[in-house]
């Protein structure tokens, strides 16, 4: 028979190993979860691909406003469903091939994924209802087509600083979860384009301005991003 003593000394010990393993466990838990947030971002070629297109299609807008295109004023809904749905097929195809890259599961890019696949609902959720309200214009039944047509312009000219907005934050939520600073200064100068394209609504130069800005708070970013998953950037 053994000793009650003993008994008790080796169900200390056993107490002791289950909390020095359950402290170890959670050691290696926060070591993981902080690689997850230390990793670099990746997705930048999803920045860059969106870029350009929102960039293409301000500039096309631009163009057939100002009529350096001799085309109808419809073309312009029909140029920007081809980009958009262009670069939503790309960018899934660059996501399908990210997800076994190292980091892609961390916290980091998890969340960044996350904003931006809410961000990027908003915004088609928002054009869509924007672009039907003004064709069936509700509140003026009896409106004709170019009054509709200038419904949705104005619509449009306050859609695209408020997109900008959203970006700007995305990239913040993305810079937070990531621990990239570098990130903040791009969502900083989004804001910032915000305000300028506020102030330049329903006026053709908007759409310039807007597609310089594209290319600047996306584009660009993208293309950091992309140098850093390769070890050519640390920000």
């Amino acid at each position: 028979m053994i000793p009650p003593a003993t008994d008790k000394t080796a169900a200390r010990d056993d107490g002791e190993e289950v909390r020095r393993r359950a402290a170890e466990d959670v050691r290696l838990a926060r070591a993981l979860a902080e690689a997850g947030r230390r990793a670099p971002l990746l997705g930048g070629e999803v920045y860059v691909t969106w870029g350009l297109a929102v960039a293409a299609g301000l500039v096309v807008n631009w163009a057939i406003v100002v009529k350096a295109i001799a085309v109808s004023s419809w073309t312009i809904a029909l140029s920007w469903f081809v980009l958009m749905s262009a670069a939503g097929l790309i960018s899934a195809r660059i996501q399908n091939s990210l997800a076994g890259r190292t980091g892609a599961v961390g916290i980091g890019n998890s969340v960044s994924s996350a904003v931006w696949r809410a961000a990027g609902a908003f915004l088609g959720v928002f054009a869509l209802t924007l672009f039907a309200a003004g064709l069936v214009s509700p509140f003026d039944p009896g409106a004709s087509g170019a009054e509709r047509g200038r419904w949705i312009s104005a619509g449009f000219s306050m859609f695209t600083p408020a997109s900008f907005g959203v970006y700007a934050i995305a990239m913040e939520a993305s810079s937070a979860a990531a621990q990239a600073p570098w990130l903040r200064v791009f969502s900083r100068l989004s804001f910032a384009s915000m305000a300028v394209l506020i102030v330049m609504a329903n006026s053709p130069s908007q759409l310039l301005i807007a597609a310089g800005c594209a290319i600047m708070v996306l584009a660009l970013p993208g293309a950091l991003m992309m140098r850093q998953a390769r070890g050519n950037f640390d920000g």
